[in-house]
């Protein structure tokens, strides 16, 4: 028997707000221990935000970054002018995490599956795609989502043999 995207997806769904901070998404993602969740609003899914979105977001705060982490791991003692420019930098970054919205980063062009989707063919479209999770909706409403741990853990439990 064929599987279906209903068979395998993750029903109790972690969801954002879109006005949410980054700081605070971030802090609902880490507990829930995954990446990504569907942003709704007024019940409508309006989009999926993922801690890649605040990389990409935070990617030209690179330079800074790099600067703050080089400082933790630097051997050297830390001259009073470097540490001025880390506590400016860390603050900046700061104020971005805090100050952007959940809507400013996430992907609005939503690409989702149907729960009477064959796993297979879901899993050869999240590959071929690059996506690591997909929203399950039937009848504009979200279902589930479809995430690369789940496809790892039909692995894991069922094996890859065909039966």
């Amino acid at each position: 028997m064929d599987l279906t995207v209903a068979d395998v997806m993750t029903r109790d769904v972690t969801t954002l707000g879109p006005e949410l901070s980054l700081t605070q998404m971030d802090h609902i993602l880490l507990s829930a221990k995954i990446g990504a969740a569907p942003v709704i609003e007024d019940g409508h899914l309006i989009g999926i935000a993922s801690r890649s979105d605040v990389i990409r977001l935070l990617a030209g705060e690179q330079s800074r970054a790099e600067r703050i982490s080089g400082f933790y791991s630097s051997p050297f003692p830390i001259g009073l002018d470097a540490l001025e420019h880390l506590a400016r930098d860390s603050r900046v970054i700061a104020d971005r995490m805090t100050k952007t919205r959940v809507r400013d980063i996430m992907t609005r062009d939503i690409e989702y599956l149907s729960p009477e989707d064959n796993v297979e063919a879901a899993a050869r479209f999240m590959w071929g795609e690059g996506f690591h999770h997909v929203p399950v909706v039937s009848n504009g409403r979200l279902m589930g989502i479809l995430s690369a741990m789940d496809l790892v853990r039909l692995i894991g439990e069922r094996g890859l043999s065909k039966s």
